[in-house]
């Protein structure tokens, strides 16, 4: 029975970890950099600029310290990889993640 008990907790314990760590960590459970589809959006109050995305089934709002002013269009549909930004998010700004992308296309 204990061990029954042991385990029960221990998969309850990696699989609530698991997703929580792709998150906080902008890791994927590869090596390889995987590229995510978002769409940007454009407010005039809170963000200035922020994007949405589905990470491991996750929507994820994150606000982009280096979006190119080409990329800046309300609606539109990009595809990019990041890195979690240590700079900080704009004041009344709620968002998941600050991150900085790499390989942004549209």
């Amino acid at each position: 029975m204990k061990t029954v008990i042991l385990f029960s907790v221990l998969f309850f314990s990696i699989s609530c970890s698991t997703q929580k760590e792709i998150i906080e960590n902008g890791t994927f459970e590869s090596e390889a950099v995987q590229i995510v589809k978002g769409t940007v959006y454009i407010s005039k109050e809170g963000c200035p600029v922020f994007i949405t995305a589905k990470i491991d089934g996750v929507l994820v709002k994150m606000y982009p310290v280096n979006l190119e002013e080409q990329f800046k269009i309300d609606g539109l549909k990009i595809k990019f990889s990041f890195n979690l930004s240590r700079a900080m998010q704009p004041e009344n700004c709620e968002v998941d993640k600050v991150v900085s992308l790499e390989n942004v296309t549209k």
